[in-house]
């Protein structure tokens, strides 16, 4: 699906068990919501399939209401799909999450069926309201998922989002306490995840609040080399426009354009694209100009008046007596 690939969908369509599920427990009908088919997904709910596909908060309505499909979630909700608190918070029902809250203040620490928080899902939906309301009521800020990811992680890998609203919430996270360099199990940030992303607007949030721009992952990657790579995450095709002034805005931070990863390669040796081996370029021959001599020339020391040179202690008259200690080492101690 995640191909569109609408013929062998078409072959398929009428021949799947609608309900059965892959080893990730993926069905038919949660990959179709995933990827907003809304076609898929009336044909295999007439095929039987079941409308919550046995879950209760990542279900295929709340599959498509994080994707904004609109027309999926009226189909579903038509069928008698569930709508969890979860759902609430994509579909932007601030009254109904606060009203699910009041009534159960537990819900603020609710892990969904992968063992995400619900925080996340409120910082993945750019709802800083619903951040807040969550927050309030107990959730913890660096709260983790099970890859070791945080809120802000979320935030920043958000692919193709509406920039304004990526980065007013990263900041909202990051001035309610969020880690800034908080590291998965992969020691991946943020940062990384953002550049990686090409979410341009989270990653000078990041760098202006003082994001590592040199933070290495497992692998020995840094942003920079994220930044430099033709291959960014998935359904960022179309942005490689983005890779240069990423590129740039790191450099300007502190980013090490010579920065090797652990098999020994350089960053700048990683890059292919022209416009961003010309931003390196640009970056390593200013870094490497010498200074000019007027500039380099030290300036002299300043020279100290007499009053303020140290006085020295008088001068004794008369012969030294040599201690015999100092008698035997200018022999030699022979």
């Amino acid at each position: 699906m995640w191909r569109h690939d609408d013929a062998t969908i078409a072959a398929l369509a009428g021949r799947v068990d609608p309900n059965g599920a892959d080893r990730w427990g993926h069905t038919p009908l949660l990959m179709a919501a995933t990827y907003g088919d809304r076609a898929l997904v009336a044909r295999l709910v007439e095929r039987g399939a079941e409308v919550d596909q046995g879950r209760t908060h990542l279900t295929p309505l709340t599959l498509a209401a994080r994707r904004r499909e609109a027309d999926i979630v009226d189909l579903l909700r038509g069928r008698g799909a569930r709508l969890s608190i979860v759902t609430a918070i994509y579909l932007g029902d601030r009254d109904r999450v606060a009203r699910d809250l009041e009534g159960d203040p537990a819900l603020a620490q609710l892990r969904d069926e992968e063992g995400t928080p619900i925080l996340h899902h409120a910082a993945m939906a750019l709802a800083p309201e619903m951040v807040a309301l969550l927050l309030d009521r107990g959730a913890a800020i660096d709260e983790a998922a099970p890859d070791g990811e945080t809120a802000l992680h979320r935030v920043a890998d958000l692919r193709r989002a509406p920039q304004p609203a990526a980065g007013a919430m990263a900041a909202f996270l990051l001035d309610r306490g969020a880690t800034i360099d908080a590291k998965n199990r992969f020691d991946v940030t943020p940062l990384h995840d953002a550049v990686r992303a090409r979410n341009l607007a989270v990653v000078e949030v990041l760098l202006g609040r003082g994001a590592d721009a040199n933070a290495r992952d497992k692998r020995g990657s840094t942003p920079l080399r994220r930044a430099v790579s033709a291959t960014g995450a998935g359904d960022t095709a179309g942005t490689s426009e983005l890779m240069a002034p990423l590129t740039r805005i790191l450099l300007a931070h502190g980013a090490d354009p010579d920065a090797r990863d652990r098999r020994g390669v350089p960053v700048h040796a990683s890059a292919r694209a022209a416009d961003v081996k010309a931003v390196l370029a640009e970056h390593r021959a200013s870094a490497s100009t010498p200074a000019s001599p007027r500039s380099a020339r030290r300036s002299p020391a300043p020279r100290r008046s007499p009053r303020s040179r140290p006085k020295r202690a008088p001068r004794r008259r008369g012969r030294r007596r040599r201690s015999p200690s100092r008698g035997r080492r200018a022999r030699g101690d022979q």
